[in-house]
């Protein structure tokens, strides 16, 4: 299943327009330089360069977890940055990436670029007993938490940087176990903070190597301009669907909503000859939970479907009117008739009903009406149908009151039912 994002204004509880300014989860070959996908050296040029890792990081919540390989740096030379596509003169940076510290040696290796000598929001880690501390500085010098952390463990960073002269940093890092905070608030006191030496006019995202000993492996980078953007992904745990009482019950669950309209649901029959979905329709909607920061358990019951495999999907919908797609589960519904059958409901109708008829083996029918002089109205349906229950419309808007009778008729069969048009 694809995941779910949805977005929040955080200093206003509104709705305003929200960037994401860069996700990069190394989903390239694993073995190439990352200057072979949108990274420039900056420094250290061909030395060592920064490669591809065999292999990206997990956590569980976490939108760019996952996804493709990550960044080994594990050497001195080559530096990188990625930019953002802008210039962030002011106001609050969000960035977050995944983390796994595999040998340790004291030094910043992630920054955010005002230019390549230029550098913010530096995090650092350093050696502690048989872990390492965090740090966090815009300068050379990290300032750093208390926290001892393992060696081998993936790690959720978050760093909240002020674009400003004076430029106050923090840095959340967040176990698996903790899971992704849906807000800044429920993240709780950061790590650690630092201000100073700020930096205006950052362009770019960078990742440093300084020694020969550190073996880091860096995945998910996410850059925003708010909490929302950068490490909260809303992701629906769970999507089902289940023949259920001769309905298709969908059940789905999230583990935390912000600003969620609601879904679209969503259902195609499949294409026989590809075996994939073939036009989907909308089917229903249910509305969202809008704010929450718990699990959330939804339902939807289908009772129009027929014999046959269909496939659903959420189109999932903020108040901001921006859309998600969920992935697809697909379902067998029902069994094969046992007997040749057709029915019309409503009956007596005015001025159409829906004929049904049912196919226990495929072959060549047709489905027309008749007056009750024998005389034909219309046919229906004149062609080869697979085993199993079909619909049909008939308008009988243009006909007079009466009796009208329908036959299904094939290949050593002929069922015959009298319908009744009062108006």
């Amino acid at each position: 299943m694809k995941k779910i994002i949805i977005f929040l204004l955080i200093l206003n509880m509104g709705l305003s327009a929200q960037s994401l300014y860069l996700e990069d989860n190394f989903d390239y070959p694993a073995g190439d330089n990352l200057t072979d996908h949108g990274w420039i050296a900056h420094s250290g040029a061909g030395t060592n360069p920064i490669k591809v890792n065999n292999g990206g990081l997990s956590f569980s919540g976490y939108v760019s977890s996952g996804i493709g390989n990550a960044a080994l740096i594990n050497n001195t030379g080559e530096d990188v940055n990625k930019s953002l596509g802008v210039v962030i003169n002011s106001g609050i940076i969000y960035y977050s990436f995944l983390v796994r510290v595999d040998g340790v040696s004291p030094g910043y290796f992630i920054h955010l670029n005002k230019n390549n000598t230029t550098f913010a929001a530096r995090v650092f880690i350093q050696s502690s007993g048989s872990g390492f501390n965090f740090g966090i500085s815009n300068t050379s010098t990290g300032t750093f938490g208390s926290t001892v952390f393992s060696i081998g463990t993936t790690y959720l960073c978050i760093v909240k940087y002020d674009v400003s002269t004076t430029g106050a940093c923090s840095l959340w890092v967040r176990t698996e176990a903790q899971g992704v905070p849906a807000s800044e608030i429920d993240a709780g006191v950061p790590e650690v903070t630092s201000s100073g030496t700020g930096q205006t006019g950052i362009v770019a995202i960078a990742l440093r190597q300084y020694s020969s000993t550190q073996n880091i492996i860096v995945d998910g980078i996410r850059v925003a301009d708010s909490w929302l953007q950068a490490p909260l992904p809303v992701q629906l745990i769970f999507f089902t669907a289940q023949y259920y009482n001769k309905n298709i019950k969908l059940r789905w669950s999230t583990s935390t909503e912000i600003q969620n309209y609601g879904w679209e649901v969503e259902r195609a029959e499949m294409n026989k000859e590809t075996n994939k979905p073939s036009v989907w329709q909308k089917i229903g909607f249910v509305k969202g939970a809008g704010n929450s920061n718990s699990p959330n358990q939804y339902e939807f019951i289908d009772n129009s479907v027929l014999f046959g495999n269909y496939f659903y999907r959420l189109k999932q919908i903020d108040i901001d009117g921006s859309t998600t797609y969920s992935s697809e589960v697909k379902i067998f519904v029902g069994q094969k008739p046992q007997v040749y059958d057709v029915k019309n409901f409503p009956n007596p109708f005015n001025p159409s009903t829906t004929i049904r008829y049912e196919l226990p083996e495929s072959g060549n029918i047709k489905l027309s009406i008749y007056d009750i002089t024998g005389q034909l109205v219309k046919t229906l349906v004149d062609d080869y149908r697979d085993a199993g229950i079909y619909e049909v419309l008939f308008d009988g808007s243009q006909l007079a009151s009466g009796i009208y009778i329908s036959v299904l008729q094939g290949n050593g069969f002929k069922v015959v039912r009298k319908m009744q048009l009062i108006k």
